[in-house]
């Protein structure tokens, strides 16, 4: 699903309200994806995972056919700390302690436009080239399970026009719920949020084993908007993030998948 234009909302709870904020946003055109990687690490933020001193620009690159692409959103402490009142001056242990969490609201799912599903038509690029494939970046995963919810972000691997590789780690809540299906003959039912509310994105990197209950992640970016996420309900019931710019639908499944393309080297690859 794409979400349309026109659906606004406050800038801790929606992609595009907080990119409006920013100021001196660079917007190149004539990038596709892989060569926009190369062009921001050459001449705009450096390779990935390189510490920087200073804020990181925000970079657009539109793209010919599909969404653009967005680097360097979250590469400025006090942009960030703009979008989001509820994040504490100081982060230490016993931060939480009287933390206000904001729980989420549901609404109806008329903020998408439902489209066939194709991972291909998406501009992902190769990030850099010891890189195992193309990676969706910033995908944030969505499970439901009863009352219990995960949500936890991931690089993915494209391996198809429908099939994405994940490494979920041991011990976390999104698999643990995955393995308690397979356990059952199941498949674990997903959503896919890409381009979330900024609260949420930095929630999710909180590990669930380190929130008290029953604060979770949802709550946690509510609290940290000071207003709460909306949620909504695709079609056949699953659970996604309403301000989300696409939404996948899918399942994860007991199957288990190269960590490389064929013919691409594991030396240097992301999991």
């Amino acid at each position: 699903m794409r979400r349309p234009e026109g659906v606004k909302g406050g800038a801790a709870c929606d992609l595009r309200a907080a990119l409006a904020t920013c100021e001196g946003v660079l917007r190149l055109e004539g990038f596709g994806p892989d060569a926009a990687a190369a062009e921001l690490a050459a001449h705009h933020i450096g390779p990935p995972a390189r510490p920087r001193a200073g804020p990181e620009p925000v970079v657009l690159f539109p793209q010919a056919q599909g969404p653009a692409l967005c680097f360097g959103l979250y590469g400025d402490e006090v942009r960030l700390r703009g979008w989001l009142p509820g994040l504490p001056q100081r982060i230490a242990p016993d931060t939480l302690a009287g933390f206000a969490p904001v729980a989420p609201v549901w609404e109806a799912a008329s903020n998408h436009l439902p489209m066939p599903p194709d991972l291909t038509a998406l501009p992902v690029p190769q990030v850099t080239p010891r890189d195992a494939g193309r990676y969706l970046s910033m995908g944030f995963l969505l499970a439901e399970v009863g009352a219990q919810v995960a949500v936890s972000a991931h690089r993915m691997l494209v391996l198809g026009p429908d099939r994405l590789g994940l490494w979920m780690l041991p011990g976390r809540a999104l698999r643990q719920m995955a393995e308690a299906a397979h356990a059952g003959g199941r498949d674990l039912p997903v959503t896919v949020n890409i381009g979330v509310p900024p609260a949420l994105a930095i929630a999710s990197a909180t590990s669930t084993s380190h929130l008290p209950a029953p604060l979770d992640k949802l709550a946690l970016a509510g609290g940290l908007a000071q207003a709460p996420l909306a949620l909504a309900r695709t079609a056949e019931g699953l659970a996604y993030l309403a301000r989300s710019e696409i939404v996948l639908e899918g399942v994860i499944t007991a199957e288990q998948v190269p960590e490389a393309l064929p013919g691409a080297p594991l030396a240097g690859s992301m999991p």
